[in-house]
């Protein structure tokens, strides 16, 4: 089992201000938990009206999952042509290594609050791909610990190296997850519940809230369990071996 911390919560004491104005509280980087493939995931606050420099990741692919407010998601292809989409709650953006991009937030008076991971990735995703999967785009499927949505696929982000899905697991039942093969991780939308990973006498239990975040390697086994009366929504992301 790591010796790195496996539940990372966010707090309002360490979000950190940017160079261009917006506010990140880190939960996953190779310092904090010894990511490597995952290799940042962080909460991001901006301000109404505020946006950043429109830029490129030449080692990372990006994906955004909108948390709170709205805001404006643009692209460039490869000729210069620029793309945008609004964004909403529920929404997520996945920005391929190489493509130019931009958020903004458009909201009058709201700040737009988002879920950022950098996914280190070898090869190319296809940068055709839309880029925007919005909340409506899946159905669910319904599992004996509540529900499942695959959201992040080759289909919608160019790569099949990395897979997101969106799992609601109801009151007092538990979601177990198959042994890790990469990295791989799990983010609190909503609810309450606790964190179980290793096993016999190296089994832990760890509560979780909203914007917690589990981070597990390799080989390792974890399970979450909804231990309150309301359903836990989270979103799990995991790799493969390229």
């Amino acid at each position: 089992m790591s010796d790195y911390p496996h539940v990372v919560c966010t707090r309002e004491e360490n979000f950190e201000l940017r160079p261009w104005g917006g506010y990140m509280c880190f939960l996953a980087t190779p310092e904090l938990v010894n990511s490597k493939k995952l290799a940042v995931g962080a909460v991001l606050r901006m301000k109404s009206g505020l946006c950043h420099d429109a830029h490129l990741h030449d080692d990372c692919d990006e994906i955004l999952f909108v948390l709170e407010g709205t805001g404006r998601q643009s692209f460039w292809d490869e000729d210069g042509a620029e793309i945008s989409y609004d964004i909403h709650p529920g929404d997520v953006i996945y920005i391929a290594k190489n493509r130019k991009h931009l958020t903004d937030n458009i909201s009058a008076d709201k700040e737009l609050r988002l879920f950022i991971v950098n996914y280190c990735v070898q090869g190319q995703s296809d940068p055709h791909v839309k880029g925007l999967i919005p909340a409506s785009a899946s159905l669910s499927q319904e599992t004996d610990y509540g529900s499942f949505t695959n959201v992040i696929r080759k289909e919608t982000c160019g790569n099949q190296s990395i897979t997101g899905n969106f799992l609601t697991v109801e009151p007092k039942a538990s979601f177990a997850a198959a042994p890790v093969s990469n990295e791989e991780l799990f983010f609190i939308l909503d609810g309450s519940g606790e964190i179980v990973y290793g096993e016999g006498e190296k089994e832990r239990r760890e509560a979780i809230c909203k914007e917690t975040l589990g981070f597990f390697h390799k080989g390792e086994v974890c399970s979450i369990i909804n231990t309150s009366d309301v359903p836990l929504r989270l979103l799990h992301l995991y790799t493969r071996s390229e």
